[in-house]
C-alpha cells in the first residue's frame, strides 16, 4: 500500500537528521529540498515561481508530525517563518550549530572523502533560511570535552547564514577544481563532470546572486 504524504514526510525529517548526525554529503540537502517542495512548493528550486521567492504562500498540504504536533492546513495563508518551513529550515540550524567557526573557503558541512560537489546541497536552504530570516544557532560556541565538560582551547562551533553562505560559495568556485572550459569538477581531488552537479550547484549559484 501506498504511504500516506504525513507519514512519508514525517520520515523524511526523522531520516534527515540521522543523516546530518552521520555527516553524509547530499543527503541533508536532498532531505531539505524534498521537505521543500512538499510542504512549502513556492519555495522549492523547481518550482514554476521566479525568485527571489512570494512574501506569502498558500499551504497545499496538511499533516501531523510523529509526536502529535499538528502541521499546516490546506487554507492558512503561510508567512516566511510560519510552519510550513520549519522541517527544512531546522535541517539548516542543525548544520550551523555543528559547522566549525574556523574561517575560509569550506563547505556547510564537512565530510572525509565525500564529493566536493555534494556539499553544496544544503546552499538553497542556508538562503531561504537567510531569506526569511530563521533562527541561528549560537555562534562560536567553544569546544567542550564531552567526557569532563571541560572547555578547551581551539576552534568551537556556531555559524551564521551568511558567513557559511559566504564560505560555501567560495569553496565551489575558488578551490573545486574546474575543467579547462571552466566547468566546476564534481570531485576536489581530481575534475571528474557528474549528472549530480547540475541539480546541486547551479541552483545554489543562482540563489545566490538573487537572495
Amino acid at each position: 500500500m501506498r504511504s500516506s504524504l504525513p507519514s512519508a514526510l514525517t520520515y523524511v525529517h526523522s531520516l534527515s537528521f540521522f543523516l546530518l548526525a552521520d555527516s553524509r554529503s547530499w543527503e541533508p540537502g536532498t532531505a531539505a529540498e524534498a521537505l521543500t517542495e512538499a510542504l512549502a512548493p513556492a519555495f522549492a528550486v523547481f518550482a514554476n515561481a521566479s525568485i527571489p521567492p512570494p512574501a506569502s504562500l498558500l499551504a497545499n498540504v496538511s499533516y501531523i508530525w510523529s509526536n502529535g504536533t499538528s502541521g499546516i492546513t490546506a487554507t492558512s495563508t503561510l508567512y516566511y517563518n510560519a510552519s510550513a518551513l520549519a522541517p527544512p529550515l531546522q535541517i539548516v540550524y542543525n548544520a550551523a550549530a555543528n559547522r566549525s567557526n574556523a574561517t575560509g573557503p569550506q563547505p556547510f558541512i564537512y565530510v572525509e572523502g565525500g564529493a566536493a560537489g555534494d556539499l553544496a546541497s544544503l546552499g538553497v536552504a542556508f538562503l531561504l533560511a537567510n531569506w526569511t530570516g530563521a533562527d541561528e544557532p549560537p555562534l562560536n560556541q567553544p569546544p567542550v570535552n564531552v567526557s569532563t565538560n571541560e572547555t578547551l582551547n581551539g576552534k568551537g562551533k556556531g555559524m551564521s547564514h551568511v558567513r557559511a553562505i559566504e564560505e560555501q560559495l567560495e569553496y565551489t568556485l575558488t578551490v573545486i577544481s574546474h575543467a579547462s572550459d571552466g566547468a566546476i569538477s564534481h570531485r576536489i581531488e581530481q575534475v571528474q563532470l557528474w549528472a549530480d552537479s547540475v541539480y546541486i550547484v547551479p541552483p545554489f549559484l543562482a540563489h545566490t546572486s538573487v537572495l
